[in-house]
């Protein structure tokens, strides 16, 4: 029996705002887009994502390898400023959500983009609980540790969790903790999935 599902932010819960992001920055600038694709998946936006880093850091060591002269405030509004919430993915949620489900958050978001949001869209009052890398200083990108986080925030035995991700990587990381794992492609695909899991 299912209690519990681990919505990922980014990519569900809202839009895809890192390719959006990088679409709008690379029209702007004028780069190719698989290059700006990089400064969204490499070591220093991971350590960023993490606290480890600032998000002055962040954008100068970016605009280094970008090659552009930019006002970081510019750059980080263009990315804060590329998520939407998905309304048909949060009409499922908040139909199992009237069932008793217990929905919990997990994001690899940065902590400038996380305040805007949650200002914004007051993401916390829609779920119970969750985990932000930035906070925990965790990514879903090393091992399975934010999964058993996110695991241990529910309460809940592995088999009685769903996760939720648009990356395949991550879907499967959790099915290897012995949760379920459903890889997000659109919100149809999605109630499908959940469908054959709760009754």
């Amino acid at each position: 029996m299912i209690k519990s599902i681990l919505v990922d932010l980014g990519g569900v819960y809202f839009t895809d705002g890192t390719r959006s992001a990088i679409e709008k920055i690379s029209k702007k600038f004028n780069l190719d887009p698989n290059k700006v694709k990089e400064i969204t998946d490499n070591d220093v936006s991971h350590a960023y994502r993490k606290s480890q880093i600032t998000s002055e850091e962040y954008w100068n060591q970016s605009k280094r390898f970008l090659g552009i002269n930019a006002d970081n405030s510019e750059l980080n509004d263009l990315w804060i400023g590329s998520y939407d919430p998905q309304e048909k993915v949060i009409g499922i949620l908040r139909k199992l959500k009237a069932k008793g489900i217990k929905l919990f958050f997990f994001s690899n978001n940065v902590k400038e983009r996380a305040e805007f949001l949650e200002r914004k869209y007051k993401i916390k009052e829609f779920f119970i609980d969750g985990i932000y890398s930035h906070i925990v200083q965790k990514s879903k990108r090393e091992g399975n540790e934010i999964f058993k986080l996110g695991l241990e925030k529910t309460g809940d035995k592995p088999e009685e969790v769903v996760v939720i991700d648009d990356k395949e990587e991550y879907a499967n990381k959790a099915k290897q903790l012995g949760m379920h794992g459903i890889w997000f492609r659109n919100p149809e695909q999605l109630e499908e999935e959940l469908n054959k899991l709760i009754r």
